[in-house]
């Protein structure tokens, strides 16, 4: 399942030690997410200071064999693109991703957008779904995977804050933010990420 590694690569905290995930999300809904699909029985907040969820196939609270004695969380890629990675070093295989079928790149597209994006209305009534990423593998890999699902560029700006470049790729069409929600909306757990009905009303020239 694609999402997964989407979704560590956008707010995974990579450069955690042990046998567990850790990732970063404002509430339970993408961390529960996760790991049901990595068959991890055990999420938890790590602390009420911040926003880090712990994944584990342990449970915290048992005695013995627990959390820190279970098996390793595993998922696909993690080691090669995410792996003691600080987010700028977190990278997109695109020669991987090009060999998956549509819906495998549509689910790892919904995981980085369900962590790092963004669906928005702009004061002018145009739909934005936007991505932003310090990481330029990974925006690279999403300006790729945009193009490839619903064959519209999307618009790519850069600065540099605080020493650190960061990327923001966004779409600006009404009709081109419709289709992509469209596309990936069954893999995203944020409802406010998701297609939604009232996105008919906007036309399709802006």
């Amino acid at each position: 399942f694609p999402v997964t590694i989407g979704a560590l690569l956008g707010n995974g905290c990579s450069r955690q030690a042990g046998n567990k995930m850790w990732i970063s999300s404002q509430d339970e809904l993408v961390p529960k997410k996760v790991a049901e699909i990595l068959g991890a029985k055990y999420v938890w907040r790590n602390s009420d200071k911040n926003y880090n969820w712990v994944i584990s196939h342990g449970d915290r609270f048992k005695r013995g064999k627990g959390y820190k004695h279970s098996k390793v969380v595993e998922c696909n890629y993690y080691k090669d693109w995410c792996k003691k990675r600080y987010s700028k070093d977190k990278k997109i295989d695109l020669d991987v991703v090009k060999t998956w079928n549509r819906r495998a790149q549509a689910e790892l597209l919904a995981g980085l957008i369900d962590t790092d994006g963004s669906v928005s209305v702009s004061k002018a009534g145009n739909l934005l779904v936007q991505f932003t990423t310090t990481s330029e593998s990974l925006a690279k890999g999403v300006e790729w995977l945009i193009y490839f699902l619903i064959q519209t560029k999307p618009c790519i700006s850069s600065a540099l804050r605080k020493g650190v470049m960061n990327y923001q790729i966004c779409i600006q069409s009404n009709l081109f933010s419709r289709m992509l929600l469209k596309e990936i909306s069954e893999f995203i757990v944020t409802s406010r990420k998701k297609y939604r009905a009232e996105f008919k009303v906007y036309r399709d020239w802006e």
